[in-house]
């Protein structure tokens, strides 16, 4: 029997009957009496923050660098143990400032009851080129030659300006820049230097508005070209040597070889940060190997080889439609490229035609070959900004 009031003497030890506890406010598991005397076990768990997600995106994800990130329309919705939800509680977001090129996400954060929990929205940013390019110098302007002392920040506004500009083509030799106070006479064949692996290395300009970027708002909106502005190459070859292939065949081309797979991306890796952000992917076609003596495939790079024809401007070992010829080599440069301070044979993308076991290559006379897949040969890579 459940007793809810004692009395002794008329002195009252016990009373229960204004006690307003129910299951539902005591503690989960902690045993009391009710106003009944009746005992009842505590069922109230204590609410806790369990996760946060963006269950609306902002109406703006594309940024210029500078900008700062603008929240509007996004909705931020944090989730509770007891299966609640809470829309746009007092979250942070991180980066709060200026926004830097290469930044691809935004950080939500947001704490309640010594819990903390973050969201990710997806953003780009790209820089923003107050740049502009011509075919020809702007009057009462003096122009300073070449592309020393810039950034890989001021490269890209170069380069989206020249993307910008459909008179300029993959046979114009020369453009001219102006970005701000910044003035600049820009050939074929000038250069910059760029360290790999801590060696420095010169990397050659060999076209303009050549290759067809992968992505036509690469640089934060589509260009009228829609090409990568400027094409960089490795003036000579990388200290070491490799393969094409652990094996030797051409199966697969140069989509599936072990250079473009593996190598390619190491040689990525060893540029500055700045460089890397900076490189925009391209399509690259090739020969399909295996035997094949026709058709090519394309596919995406962000540092490539180059092809026969884009070297010599005609296929003698490979398959047609590979890409045409680079202004650097078309205006007759050099095709010897040395290792060490001696002429080196350099390797090709391209497959050789009709063959199953070799890729092409440049001999140490600058003359168009083919080798086996497996043999360890010099690199030198480009790449477009």
């Amino acid at each position: 029997m459940a007793v809810n009031k004692i009395e002794v003497n008329g002195e009252t030890k016990l009373d229960l009957t204004q006690d307003t506890v129910t299951p539902e406010s005591l503690l989960f598991g902690v045993t009391a009496h009710n106003s009944a005397g009746v005992q009842i076990v505590g069922k109230y768990q204590s609410v806790t923050l369990t996760g946060l997600e963006i269950t609306a995106p902002p109406k703006k994800t594309a940024y210029n660098a500078g900008e700062t990130f603008d929240p509007a329309g996004m909705v931020v919705t944090a989730t509770y143990s007891n299966g609640a939800k809470l829309e746009n509680p007092a979250y942070t977001v991180a980066p709060s400032g200026a926004l830097a090129v290469g930044t691809t996400t935004v950080t939500v954060t947001y704490s309640e009851g010594g819990i903390t929990k973050t969201a990710t929205q997806a953003i780009s940013v790209s820089f923003k080129s107050a740049a502009s390019a011509s075919t020809s110098a702007a009057a009462g302007v003096s122009y300073t030659s070449g592309l020393s002392g810039l950034s890989a920040e001021d490269v890209t506004a170069f380069a989206e300006a020249i993307s910008n500009n459909s008179n300029i083509t993959n046979a114009t030799s020369t453009v001219y820049v102006d970005f701000g106070s910044i003035h600049r006479k820009i050939s074929v064949g000038d250069q910059v230097t760029l360290p790999l692996d801590g060696t420095n290395y010169a990397f050659d300009v060999i076209g303009f508005n050549h290759d067809t970027l992968t992505t036509p708002t690469a640089y934060g909106v589509a260009t009228a070209t829609g090409k990568a502005g400027i094409t960089f190459q490795m003036h000579d070859l990388f200290v070491t040597i490799f393969a094409m292939n652990d094996s030797r065949t051409n199966a697969g081309g140069w989509k599936s070889s072990k250079m473009r797979t593996s190598t390619m991306a190491t040689m990525k890796g060893y540029l500055p940060s700045a460089w890397q952000t900076a490189i925009k992917p391209v399509n690259k076609a090739s020969g399909t190997g295996g035997g094949s003596s026709s058709g090519t495939e394309t596919v995406s790079d962000n540092c490539f080889l180059l092809a026969e024809g884009e070297i010599f401007g005609n296929t003698t070992n490979s398959v047609a439609g590979e890409g045409v010829q680079y202004a650097y080599y078309k205006a007759g440069n050099s095709k010897i490229k040395n290792l060490n301070g001696s002429a080196y044979l350099w390797w090709e993308r391209s497959p050789a035609s009709g063959g199953s076991d070799a890729f092409c290559f440049v001999y140490t006379s600058g003359s168009a070959g083919n080798y086996y897949a497996d043999a360890t040969v010099g690199v030198a890579f480009g790449f477009c900004v």
